[in-house]
């Protein structure tokens, strides 16, 4: 066994288990799978306790893009007359999101003049980003003076732009308002807000993901996709779930229909398919998320529990080696501070830069030694991951860290690979070694192109490692033997994490494969117009996110038991 530095064993051994993702609240609170029909009949029915009480239901919708296109207005109508007859003590209220002048049509038993609001509402939509929170706290003062309050958001876009969650949470609790949700899956442990150049709204922060701070190491090396913005993680964004669950409420996850199928690989293509099969080990399995749920208490308290958690402590410091030797461009996002933790402000850091030049004697090296880096690192988050397990680490903590080692040593494979390109392929195809062609082989490309540096694709593991073991790639036995090594840390990792999203993580990474880049044609951009008015600071366009992770063509990722 490795020895471990004597700080590194004392922060495994004296923390206790954190909050276990199965007793979450985020797991209680989420219902998955369900149509918009469904949906409403669920919301618009008394519960047990409701039965023969005055209820006021106050619908605030989110007007984005998405709503109209769900038809959320014929299915709310639909709805409203379906079960006109069980709502005899129930009125209706309908209300916009950035509307200041209150609700759109104001509690009612008149349904039709409910149906008829929510149809205007849906038929103007808008793209800006919207603080729902302050919505949310501004319509709890709308229901003054009425009895058996529920607010229902319904929010397709919004939802990771916060301003003030607990005190969303504390005017729900003061007026005694139970706050229900429906909402888009959230990505897992997103971090496109991180990285994006997309100016927040004045007085908002723009944080995604269903965690409450970024607990997957992202950014690594040669991936071209980023698993924490593509991977559908099984329950909305953090935001939504907390102040549904502080309040008693529910979040009911909703997916748009969708005329995707499966692909392998978010950015790139397959070299094993044509994205022509369904596979069945891609669609969620409730107890699965259970088990991996986020904790859904208060920001302040989600960081504590997870400062406590061996694994999580385990995963901290392998991020933060792993982050000084260029394995990823993320730095960890929390910090110690004293026996807890806190935000760290500089999220975005520097991966080795391994490719933008062609002195491939000099890459070969540094690609070799940060290899040796990525395997030790892996080898020390193992054996710290024993100990995690001694101590009683909660399981979505130990499917972080799992998640981490193998990805360290995906990280080692790429490494070597591109050591072994740059010792063989490389050369050839610089023409600094010859090679015989022959025929109907063609040179590696034609005429006398200017070289300028190393260019990656990525070649998915949606359909395992077996088959790069059969391929012609640089690094001859020894990279194959590497890829054995992988191989069965893969099968024991998916065999403890399939049917979730750190599966899916996984099989959206790839193995990197390297060619030459050759310097572009520069082509000077348009003429700069002068905008004809100014833009309103407080309001910024929502930009299209591309990505997606789940599987379509069989429902939604999440969606199978």
């Amino acid at each position: 066994m490795r020895v471990l530095p004597a700080i590194f064993l004392t922060v495994l051994i004296s923390a206790s288990p954190a909050h276990s993702g199965g007793d979450s609240a985020a797991a209680d609170a989420t219902e998955r799978g369900r149509s918009l029909a469904r949906i409403l009949d669920v919301l618009l029915l008394p519960t047990r306790e409701e039965a023969g009480m005055e209820r006021t239901l106050l619908f605030l919708l989110d007007p984005t893009d998405s709503l109209r296109t769900a038809d959320f207005a014929t299915e709310f109508e639909s709805a409203l007359k379906r079960n006109a007859d069980k709502l005899e003590d129930t009125r209706i209220a309908v209300a916009r999101v950035g509307d200041k002048a209150g609700p759109v049509c104001p509690p009612t038993a008149d349904f039709t003049l409910a149906a008829k609001a929510a149809a205007r509402i849906v038929s103007s939509p808008v793209k800006s980003i919207h603080n729902v929170y302050y919505e949310v706290r501004r319509m709890v003062g709308a229901l003054s003076g009425t009895r058996g309050k529920r607010i229902v958001l319904v929010t397709l876009e919004n939802g990771d732009a916060e301003d003030d969650l607990e005190a969303t949470v504390n005017a729900l609790r003061r007026a005694g308002v139970r706050l229900t949700v429906v909402a888009r899956e959230a990505y897992l442990s997103d971090t496109y807000w991180i990285s994006s150049a997309t100016r927040a709204p004045r007085g908002l922060t723009l944080r995604g993901g269903e965690a409450g701070f970024v607990e997957v190491p992202w950014g690594w090396l040669f991936q071209q996709a980023v698993a924490n913005q593509t991977v559908p993680s099984g329950f909305a964004t953090f935001g939504l779930t907390r102040i549904a669950a502080a309040t008693g409420g529910r979040v009911f996850l909703f997916y748009p229909p969708s005329s995707s199928g499966h692909r392998c690989a978010i950015y790139g293509s397959c070299p094993f398919c044509n994205n022509d099969h369904a596979p069945t080990n891609r669609s969620y399995q409730s107890h699965r998320l259970r088990a991996l749920a986020p904790y859904s208490g208060s920001r302040r308290e989600a960081m504590a529990a997870a400062g406590k958690d061996p694994y999580f402590s385990a995963v901290l410091i392998a991020w933060g080696k792993a982050a000084r030797a260029g394995l990823l461009r993320s730095r960890p996002s929390v910090k110690r501070a004293g026996s807890g933790l806190r935000a760290e402000k500089r999220q975005i850091g520097n991966g080795a830069n391994l490719t933008g030049s062609l002195s491939f004697s000099s890459h070969a090296k540094k690609a070799d030694k940060l290899a040796v880096i990525a395997g030790r690192l892996a080898a020390d988050l193992e054996t710290a991951m024993g100990l995690a397990k001694e101590a009683g680490g909660s399981r979505r903590y130990q499917a972080v860290a799992d998640y981490t080692r193998v990805m360290l040593l995906l990280t080692r494979v790429n490494l070597l690979a591109l050591a072994a390109f740059c010792r063989e392929e490389g050369p050839v195809m610089l023409g600094r070694r010859g090679r015989e062609v022959l025929p109907p082989e063609a040179p590696y490309y034609p005429g006398d192109p200017n070289f300028v540096g190393i260019g990656i694709s990525s070649m998915s593991l949606c359909h395992g490692i077996g088959f790069f073991r059969e391929m012609h790639l640089p690094g001859g036995a020894p990279f194959k033997q590497e890829l054995a090594i992988l191989d069965t840390q893969l099968d024991g990792y998916l065999s403890r994490n399939e049917h979730s999203p750190f599966a899916l993580a996984v099989y959206q990474s790839g193995i990197a494969r390297f060619l030459l880049t050759v310097r572009g044609k520069y082509v000077p951009p348009p003429p700069r117009r002068r905008p004809d008015s100014e833009t309103d600071e407080t309001a910024t366009e929502r930009p299209t996110r591309a990505g997606g992770g789940g599987d379509s063509s069989g429902g939604p990722a999440s969606g199978g038991d």
